[in-house]
């Protein structure tokens, strides 16, 4: 920095950002893209000794867009709490760029694209859940982390029901939303959540997205790459039990379809119609953030068409495929905006509790054959 004394670094946990140069009060800088094809967006970085400075951050506008449309998540006490900056900070659509005014004590300051959710978060919420569960080992990661796997026992007559999250390890939002469902849940069937399929990409502030040569939402196949994916396809692929299989990601960073909550509908006529039941249900529950049928993107329109699959195959897809799945899904949740309310980690609870609740609506009035 041209100002003597501040430091910017993405030495922190989950840390992604390139420093390209610093002119004046202008930092300019880009996300790290070292394990992806083509640009994404995720990014964390934090800043020292900046207090009483008012500084402009401006991302590179021309290679794709940076910032959620509340502008970038900030925490003040070195990430246990965030809160977003807000629209009214940020220069976009006109430029990929926010400001922000350091107060006189705000020794350290972090930023991140979103608000994020790691292993640290997960195990927090797990502390505080008084319930009959088990934790458990997916399986080693690609770089060597223990995926942790959580079940909560349910009858043996009753159907199983699986809910994944951060094939694309940018994908924070689900996070929240998971802790919601876990604590609402209490149906007759087991529930088994896999919180962090990549939580090797999680921890090291990867994008996950378009990772190079696979990414883990692409990777259902019998070659799979990643060690994740062959355990899940292990794991739901040997069952004889009927199971439901839910798969929740994040869109793009911001505009439109991306500031909303959405179902990604299944190539196969029988899954869409299903699915048609389930978003019915869903709308009739929800709480805490919008959801409306309608933002549904059935197969073959805007980007959920084979051409954007290609020859590789997403979670969502493969489970429908396995003989003992009588439902999946896949669902967007958004970053910041969920049209135009403001997405919180409580808010995404409560819609986590929603979402529980529909399950169980589901596989009561719904024939599971």
């Amino acid at each position: 920095m041209s100002q003597p004394g501040i430091h910017i670094d993405d030495a922190l946990p989950a840390g992604n950002v390139v420093l390209e140069k610093c002119d004046g009060q202008t930092v300019y800088l880009r996300p790290d893209l070292r394990d992806t094809q083509g640009h994404w967006f995720y990014w964390k970085f934090r800043v020292l000794g900046a207090q009483g400075n008012r500084l402009r951050f401006q991302f590179p506008s021309e290679e794709g867009l940076c910032l959620c449309t509340r502008g970038p998540a900030v925490s003040l006490d070195k990430g246990a709490n965030w809160h977003w900056l807000g629209s009214e900070a940020t220069e976009i659509p006109e430029h990929e760029a926010f400001v922000y005014t350091f107060g006189p004590e705000e020794q350290e300051v972090w930023f991140c694209t979103a608000l994020p959710y790691l292993r640290s978060h997960w195990d927090a919420f797990l502390k505080t859940l008084h319930r009959e569960c088990t934790e458990d080992i997916l399986c080693k990661g690609h770089k060597g982390r223990p995926v942790p796997l959580l079940h909560l026992p349910g009858e043996s007559e009753a159907p199983d029901v699986v809910v994944t999250a951060r094939h694309h390890c940018c994908e924070s939002s689900p996070g929240f939303l998971l802790e919601g469902f876990v604590e609402y849940w209490n149906s007759s069937s087991s529930l088994t959540v896999i919180p962090f399929v990549d939580l090797d990409g999680c921890e090291e502030g990867d994008q996950g997205k378009n990772r190079n040569g696979r990414d883990h939402n692409r990777d259902y196949l019998p070659d799979a790459m990643y060690p994740e994916t062959r355990a899940i396809m292990l794991k739901l692929g040997s069952t004889t039990r009927p199971f439901l299989a839910l798969d929740l990601h994040c869109p793009y960073v911001r505009n439109d379809l991306n500031d909303t909550l959405y179902i990604v509908g299944g190539a196969d006529p029988e899954q869409a119609d299903r699915q048609r039941i389930f978003s019915d249900l869903l709308a009739q529950h929800a709480e805490g953030l919008p959801y409306h049928p309608e933002d549904n993107v059935p197969y073959g329109t805007l980007w959920n068409t084979k051409t954007n699959y290609h020859d590789f195959k997403p979670f969502g897809r493969w489970a429908w495929e396995q003989e003992h799945c009588f439902f999946s899904s896949t669902f967007e949740i958004p970053y910041s905006s969920a049209r135009g309310m403001e997405v919180t980690p409580e808010r995404l609870r409560q819609f986590g509790r929603s979402l529980a609740k529909t399950v169980e609506a589901y596989l009561q009035n719904t024939d599971l054959t």
